[in-house]
């Protein structure tokens, strides 16, 4: 008997390593799929996801199911997305289409806040706008809680001149001048952002996407665009005069053009980078961040692809991706434990017929 007699190739069963699980693309849920691995790849969100009760939203539980089946099997991935997907509501109010591609940004965004507090909470933090006056004194400030920060591509070829850019002071005066309520008159001003409160976990969004006003259509920037694997975040807040040590700890990317395209997550395991392209799991080697993750001003590579979203870690908040227990034992009352208990039953009791549904689909 030859192993590819029926189109069975063994290595499809086998799993690169314990935890490390890909899910399966449901037609168009690739950019679900990116976002989801970057949330279970923070092993304190993971943890704490797991042991929460009592949710708003029935696709919670599907997800927490999920996340546990993530962690638990030994297939080398899993199809289970789809009871999630049959449960979300998305931004139209409707079910989400399984084969209709969203933004990944979009979808962590609505989904992250859905969240319970303590773990939306790892991903929000706080932009302060200020305006004041230049020769008179004056100040307003108006606070802004995001869970990205965005940042341009075109224009600027690396994270630092483009961050800058973000927090660059804008004049008011002349013709230009600001209306200040206090004074009931225009007045110079400066108008300037700092980071008010920083979180734990630090989305940075890179701009890939415009529209040209010319022929009102989206297209995608693709130049070529270098960021850090560490920065200290100090010089962008409020506060800067403690050290905010930060260390790249994933990154979604996006490959195609702007109406479409396909998204895969890059995760960093230990001192490690593994691709998360959907099923597939793979070692992803360093010198592929040149050929395609930070882009190319080349028209021949328009399309390749490139970075879209950052996930950086405050350093002293890193944890490892590895877990023993998925579920707490300090809870026995928990009811998510019986949910554990379960979900592990069936596995094992249906592992043979999922190995028997993978060969199939590899047919």
């Amino acid at each position: 008997f030859k192993s590819n007699e029926w189109n069975y190739d063994p290595s499809k069963n086998i799993k690169i390593k314990s935890q490390l699980t890909g899910l399966r693309n449901l037609g168009a849920t690739c950019y679900m799929n990116s976002i989801l691995q970057q949330l279970y790849s923070n092993s304190e969100f993971r943890s704490k996801f797991s042991n929460q009760t009592n949710f708003k939203d029935k696709y919670m539980n599907e997800l927490q199911k999920l996340f546990i089946k993530m962690q638990l099997t030994s297939l080398p991935s899993l199809d289970d997305i789809k009871d999630f997907c049959n449960l979300f509501i998305f931004q139209d109010k409707q079910l989400i289409n399984v084969k209709e591609q969203q933004d990944a940004i979009e979808f962590f965004q609505f989904l992250i806040d859905k969240f319970p507090k303590e773990l939306h909470e790892m991903y929000e933090g706080q932009i302060v706008n200020t305006i004041k006056g230049i020769d008179i004194e004056f100040e307003s400030n108006n606070y802004e809680s995001f869970y990205n920060l965005c940042l341009t591509v075109k224009g600027f070829d690396n994270f630092e001149d483009s961050f800058e850019s973000f927090l660059k002071e804008e004049i008011f005066n002349g013709d230009n001048q600001y209306f200040a309520d206090k004074f009931n008159a225009k007045i110079d001003a400066k108008k300037y952002s700092r980071i008010n409160k920083l979180p734990n976990h630090l989305v940075i969004q890179l701009k890939r996407f415009e529209y040209n006003l010319d022929t009102f259509m989206k297209y995608k920037v693709n130049d070529r665009f270098t960021f850090p694997f560490e920065f200290d975040a100090a010089k962008y807040t409020v506060d800067n005069s403690q050290s905010q040590l930060y260390k790249l700890t994933g990154i979604v990317i996006h490959d195609g053009v702007a109406e479409a395209g396909h998204y895969y997550s890059l995760v960093l395991i230990g001192d490690e980078w593994f691709c998360f392209d959907d099923s597939q799991v793979y070692k992803y080697y360093p010198h592929y961040f040149n050929l395609y993750v930070y882009g190319s001003n080349s028209s021949i590579t328009a399309n390749s692809p490139s970075a879209y979203l950052l996930f950086y870690t405050k350093v002293d908040s890193i944890t490892d991706y590895f877990i023993e227990n998925v579920i707490s034992t300090e809870n026995p009352k928990d009811t998510t434990k019986s949910d554990e208990n379960k979900d592990t039953n069936n596995l094992d009791e249906n592992k043979n017929a999922n190995n028997l549904d993978e060969n199939k689909n590899s047919n």
